[in-house]
């Protein structure tokens, strides 16, 4: 179960990565194009998070989820 969970935050997160991937390729807006690595971070931190069985809450903030990672 927690590998299907981990593979799903990875499988996300390298759809973010391809989005802005394309975005830079068609010089897409720079504030898009950060929003999707941003989600793509925080979506590889979620899955490191899993993979360490560590709880998190359903937030954004790659600082709280960070920190959790590293304490």
């Amino acid at each position: 179960m927690k590998e299907n969970e981990i593979n799903d935050w990875l499988e996300v997160a390298s759809h973010d990565i391809d989005t802005a991937r394309l975005l830079l390729r068609e010089k897409g807006h720079a504030d898009i194009i950060v929003y999707h690595l941003h989600q793509a971070v925080e979506k590889l931190l979620k899955a490191v998070l899993t993979g360490c069985e560590l709880s998190f809450e359903k937030i954004h903030r790659l600082d709280k989820l960070l920190n959790i990672a590293i304490t």
